[in-house]
């Protein structure tokens, strides 16, 4: 028998909260392209997060791993990065939450516009945003991004065009330039570290998903609702 290829896309999921976990797993189980594979990093949390997993292990490859000390806490991006050393080689790599949600269409969009035949080689690729409330009704709306961008406009855009918004959710990266670079770029609370490693991961340009969009949670108290209107 022939086994069936491996998938070409990580779903990176460093957890630690409960309250919006099967609700974000919930969409991911959605997803109507089931070219990718789960990856759960549980930051030691006094939540009961495995057995929210065992729910979902007969619709999704999922890979579920407990770590003994919690490092998010105090280092956020270092708790990124070793969930990312959880995956199994796949060249596309999501680092994703466990609370906001994607569109069930989110997994094939990346795929038809990784293959768009004619389109810029990137290794970076963002979703359009959505915000939602604690409840998970949808607020607001940011301006559409632009289909491709390349790094200096990305960078003013990240300066200076408020219309926008950008989350470390909402971007899909190749294993190549995360390996390349040394992976995510680390400060206090990780705050602006997804802005910083979009610039480093963006040398040939970064490439807009059309027509599926993350659903990203504002809750009124935390850290990116407060520093990023």
């Amino acid at each position: 028998m022939v086994a069936p290829p491996k998938p070409a896309l990580a779903i990176v999921i460093p957890a630690h909260r409960l309250r919006h976990f099967e609700e974000s797993l919930r969409s991911i189980a959605a997803q109507t392209d089931r070219r990718f594979r789960v990856y759960i990093g549980d930051d030691a949390s006094p939540e009961p997060l495995e057995p929210v997993v065992d729910r979902f292990r007969s619709s999704l490859d999922i890979h579920y791993t407990r770590f003994a000390e919690n490092l998010g806490g105090h280092d956020l991006v270092a708790q990124w990065q070793r969930c990312i050393l959880l995956t199994k080689g796949e060249p596309w790599l999501w680092l994703f939450s466990d609370d906001d949600l994607m569109e069930s269409r989110c997994v094939a969009e990346f795929h038809r516009t990784l293959e768009q035949d004619g389109a810029p080689a990137v290794d970076l690729f963002r979703f359009q945003l959505q915000f939602v409330n604690q409840h998970t009704a949808r607020t607001h709306r940011p301006a559409d991004h632009p289909a491709f961008e390349r790094p200096e406009d990305l960078l003013a855009a990240l300066l200076t065009d408020r219309r926008r918004a950008w989350r470390a959710q909402d971007h899909i990266f190749s294993r190549r330039i995360y390996d390349q670079t040394g992976g995510f770029v680390s400060f206090p609370q990780a705050i602006y570290s997804d802005f910083a490693t979009w610039l480093q991961f963006a040398k040939q340009g970064v490439r807009t998903i059309p027509s599926a969009r993350v659903l990203w949670r504002s809750h009124p108290t935390g850290i990116s609702s407060g520093l990023r209107k």
